[in-house]
């Protein structure tokens, strides 16, 4: 049987992670998989070998001593593969036969003006020298490897198993979703959800569920709208909160995927998107809006 390294899983990056495990689930149909994994994985994966469960100890704005940390790990590896599915660049790039994952659509320079911008303080310090490690450390994989998969392209599927379906029995309020590792980042733009629930004809029509952690932003405090914060939660309490609610909404200005989406549609839940590149790609079906117009958005709503 062909022999895969999947590599790797990092918990940190929540949506990179989503991806990474659901593709183990796929390609395990085929062959025998090994799964790289810098934490423990919350969910058990039949068929699927954890290696090297070890969490690599450097802070999120050393992604280049991250790879330093764990190279020698990866190293000791003798196991040898036909294939190396990368997600996380560049730990596959030790290995022959790669094959790795390119996740954003943007050049780096645009990418470091919008971590500057756009992410939450302190991370938003490291926006110039942050994104000048992941260019070298994705330069790595991307010389070696013979295959680059763009995720955001919309030229693959992307790997998602089916849940158990949601049913739907609204009699009483809209509940909308919205998701994100961090509430207070700019780039997720909770705001406009806010404003736009501002201007519905009916606002106690609607209540908007929060999941993530960071802090409340005061606007969302100030907001005359019906809201609850759930916090942060795993991955399974996520989907079982899609199942009561009635729409997420993905307003974020900038995103590599938005595996949340994907989530959604795997039980059901229809998705509500900014019309930002990937999303275009990737949720063509759904309703999309302009994530600088909450006008937009709650004509959406009304629908």
């Amino acid at each position: 049987m062909v022999k895969i390294l999947i590599c790797a899983y990092d918990k940190s990056s929540s949506g990179i992670s989503a991806y990474t495990i659901e593709l183990a689930k796929v390609v395990k149909e085929i062959a025998r998989v090994d799964l790289m994994c810098f934490d423990a994985i919350e969910e058990e994966l039949e068929g699927v070998k954890s290696i090297l469960e070890t969490k690599i100890n450097a802070p999120r704005f050393a992604p280049l001593l991250s790879f330093m940390l764990a190279r020698t790990k990866l190293k000791s590896l003798k196991e040898e593969y036909d294939v190396v599915h990368e997600t996380l660049p560049p730990y596959g790039s030790l290995f022959s036969n790669l094959v790795t994952t390119r996740w954003s659509h943007l050049t780096y320079s645009q990418i470091a003006a919008l971590r500057t911008r756009e992410l939450s303080f302190p991370e938003k310090l490291g926006g110039i020298p942050v994104t000048l490690q992941h260019y070298l450390l994705d330069s790595m994989s991307f010389k070696k490897a013979k295959y680059v998969i763009r995720v955001w392209s919309g030229e693959f599927p992307i790997p998602c198993e089916i849940k158990r379906i949601k049913e739907y029995n609204n009699q009483g309020k809209i509940n909308l979703l919205f998701v994100s590792r961090d509430i207070s980042m700019p780039r997720k733009n909770l705001k406009v959800v806010v404003e736009a629930l501002k201007h519905v004809k009916v606002p106690n029509r609607f209540a908007l569920h929060i999941v993530g952690g960071g802090k409340i932003p005061k606007y969302l405090k100030r907001a005359k709208i019906d809201y609850f914060i759930h916090g942060k939660l795993p991955r399974e309490r996520v989907l079982e909160l899609m199942r009561k609610v009635d729409v997420l909404v993905l307003p974020s200005t900038y995103e590599e995927l938005g595996y949340v989406g994907i989530e959604a549609y795997s039980v059901g839940l229809p998705v509500i998107v900014s019309n930002i590149l990937p999303f275009r790609n990737i949720f063509k079906v759904s309703l999309k809006f302009d994530p600088k117009d909450p006008l937009e958005l709650a004509k959406i709503l009304e629908v």
